[in-house]
């Protein structure tokens, strides 16, 4: 393991075999920080394409989007990690313009790897407002028509009633018809 995260930090381990012990364990966090991020990456963007409706039945399109982006995501993070270079202060820090594309790509992989997961964690949340919202425009609909309804409904009745009553008076005098043959 203590390999591998070497590897994430874009780190040479022949060199850091000859360092102390200290700088192997800052470059195997190196690697972690490099790893964790692709790794959140990964679970966002299968999610995200669960949620599309195109892809929600093939698990494989979603988890094979989610291992391309933790991927790109990786590199990124891995190229920035192990190709910066500490200055001596950290105000020359901070007026490196390679400091702020930094921290812009930071706080950009930020905003794109958590929203998905922002949404997974109040996915029930959503769903209960969204049927609150839907519940409530249903019932602002049905008392908004509520009195037409009950209008037309009444109208029906009063046809029926007239319906019925021409059709006893129709029988009535086919009865008189069917006498008096």
């Amino acid at each position: 393991m203590e390999r591998f995260l070497i590897w994430c930090a874009g780190s040479d381990r022949s060199i850091l075999d000859h360092c102390p012990r200290g700088e192997r364990i800052k470059h195997i966090g190196f690697g972690s920080l490099v790893l964790i991020p692709a790794l959140l990456a990964f679970v966002s963007m299968a999610y995200a394409l669960s949620t599309v409706e195109a892809l929600s039945g093939s698990l494989l399109w979603c988890y094979l989007g989610g291992l391309i982006w933790a991927l790109i995501i990786f590199s990124f993070d891995r190229f920035i990690v192990s190709t910066h270079i500490r200055k001596t202060s950290n105000r020359e820090e901070v007026k490196n313009p390679a400091f702020y594309l930094r921290f812009l790509f930071a706080l950009i992989l930020g905003i794109v790897i958590s929203h998905p997961l922002v949404l997974l964690y109040f996915d029930g949340s959503i769903e209960d407002r969204i049927t609150a919202d839907v519940t409530e425009y249903r019932e602002e609909i049905k008392g908004r028509y509520e009195a037409d309804i009950a209008v037309i409904q009444q109208r029906l009745n009063n046809m029926d009633s007239l319906y019925q009553h021409k059709e006893k008076l129709r029988n009535a005098q086919a009865d008189i018809v069917a006498r008096d043959i």
